[in-house]
């Protein structure tokens, strides 16, 4: 289903987080290569990368950083780009596995090629909370208390 919709809204290039699936690998399917990178025992957590491939000559890296984030590199007209696709865990994390996956996410990020764009996308868990701060942009009805 995923791949029939990219199709018909033209998409060439899509990060995807909770992939679940198991290992590192590719896949090719139809006229598409995806890249994930995924826990190696649970069915947990994982991002990836869904390439049309009319576009995969375009790739230059595919990188695993480990199963919550990997980087993949575009060779674009005037600047190359670096996307790094992150998946953070909830606060219910202890914080020597969120300050794993901070200095992660930091390690890959100054791993990208100096003069690339740099993106960082994912699924970072953020949460909004009720603070008055936050009013005039999503109201006093926040599901959170807190945000993080």
């Amino acid at each position: 289903m995923l791949l029939d919709q990219l199709e018909k809204h033209y998409v060439n290039i899509t990060c995807v987080q909770e992939m679940r699936w198991i290992g590192l690998g590719t896949i090719e399917k139809k006229d598409w290569i995806i890249f994930y990178s995924c826990d190696k025992k649970d069915h947990k957590l994982g991002t990836g990368f869904v390439i049309h491939k009319k576009v995969k000559h375009l790739i230059t890296i595919f990188q695993s950083k480990f199963f919550q984030m990997c980087w993949l590199r575009i060779r674009g007209k005037i600047l190359n780009y670096s996307i790094i696709n992150s998946h953070a865990q909830t606060e219910n994390k202890s914080d020597i596995e969120t300050d794993a996956f901070h200095d992660g996410l930091r390690n890959l990020y100054d791993a990208c090629l100096k003069y690339d764009v740099k993106l960082i996308i994912g699924d970072l868990n953020a949460q909004i909370g009720k603070e008055a701060i936050y009013y005039p942009t999503i109201g006093k009805e926040a599901f959170h208390q807190e945000s993080n």
